[in-house]
């Protein structure tokens, strides 16, 4: 790698002082401006990384979909690049019936990806990469790959495998390319009835006083919240301050796996406004945070009417559905339009994230159709 008069033998260099700051064993200024976590430009080199590994994607290639989430960060001129400048390292694009052609306009050659990789591959994951905005005049369930939003949760993340919200059931996809509709067999779980503040304002940093006090009252209001709900009176879950902590964390600590109950530890130390906090403390604090910021970052803590707390993308309403679709490990938030429904993200609820909506007495298999 060359830039002016410096040369990298290796790549790994790159990417070995970008892990250092992002474990903060280097200074964060570093990599990108101090306003900024270092996470967005990991992903970046990462990716970059992996193209040049033969483990990172065998035979110098790997498929769309996962190309294209991973390199969703990047920018182009021309929209339409993000995904054409892909096909020299894409295994299935010519299998998808995908070709270059710069006379489709990008709203519709994005359309067309969607519903292909979805009715071919049958995969949830291409849903993950709808972010809380778009620039493009899109179908609400087809993801806008020119635009980024800087944090966003990216598919195929390792903390995906402790989630299972439809126990494993296969997908059920059957999208329509003219009339940019998508059916998904699938669950209604609930209406939300209640939407909070945006959770990112309680942790841009997991230190300083006046921050730690306004976490430890706006902690105060959630649980009295979660205290109201009686699906969470329960012996399996009499804990209201695990039902809050391990939504926040959408069910996964920083180190990408299911927490146990000592991490209630971390939730603690997060909550610790002394002055003087041991070293400890404050590496227990600054992991919870992160593991909030990445997250939910874009989300809002929610309740449903049928008692359920959860953690909803920003852009949820009151009167927006909790819905589970077959062969996702998330559930997912619709809204109303009409006889169908407008895809608005995906969400974490505490006690319906490893196949319980399956069993529950108000289970009922339907096509739910994202417009």
């Amino acid at each position: 790698m060359m830039c002016g008069r410096v040369v990298f033998p290796h790549w790994d260099i790159l990417l070995g002082v970008v892990a250092q700051v992002y474990a903060r064993q280097l200074p964060t200024f570093l990599i990108p401006g101090p306003s900024e976590d270092p996470d967005s430009i990991r992903d970046c080199l990462i990716s970059l990384l992996q193209l040049r590994q033969e483990e990172g994607y065998p035979a110098g290639g790997g498929h769309l979909l996962d190309l294209l989430q991973a390199f969703h960060p990047f920018k182009a001129s021309d929209p339409r690049d993000k995904i054409y400048s892909l096909f020299s390292h894409s295994l299935d694009h010519q299998h998808l019936g995908l070709a270059v052609d710069y006379t489709i306009p990008a709203e519709d050659l994005y359309t067309t990806v969607a519903a292909r990789v979805l009715a071919k591959c049958q995969d949830l994951d291409l849903l993950l990469s709808n972010l809380h905005g778009k620039t493009l005049d899109l179908a609400s369930w087809v993801p806008d790959w020119s635009t980024w939003h800087f944090g966003c949760d990216m598919a195929g993340m390792g903390f995906y495998a402790t989630l299972d919200a439809a126990s494993g059931t296969p997908a059920v996809l059957r999208a329509d390319e003219t009339a940019r509709t998508l059916g998904v067999s699938g669950c209604l779980v609930s209406k939300i009835n209640w939407v909070g503040e945006r959770i990112l304002p309680y942790y841009v940093t997991h230190d300083g006083p006046v921050i730690v006090a306004q976490r430890k009252l706006w902690i105060e209001r959630q649980a009295e919240t979660v205290r109201k709900l009686e699906q969470y009176m329960y012996p399996e879950e009499t804990n209201i301050l695990a039902v809050l902590w391990k939504t926040l964390i959408a069910g996964a600590t920083h180190d990408e796996v299911a927490p146990d109950d000592t991490y209630v530890e971390y939730f603690n130390a997060h909550l610790d406004a002394t002055m003087q906090r041991s070293p400890l403390i404050n590496r227990q604090a600054r992991s919870f945070c992160d593991a909030v910021r990445w997250r939910s970052r874009y989300r809002c803590l929610a309740t449903t009417e049928n008692g359920y707390f959860g953690a909803v993308p920003q852009t949820a309403q009151v009167g927006d559905w909790v819905c589970m679709f077959h062969g996702g490990r998330h559930l997912f938030v619709v809204r109303p339009s009409g006889t169908n429904f407008e895809y608005v993200g995906h969400a974490y609820v505490h006690g319906l994230m490893t196949g319980q909506v399956l069993t529950a007495q108000w289970y009922k298999n339907i096509t739910i159709t994202l417009v």
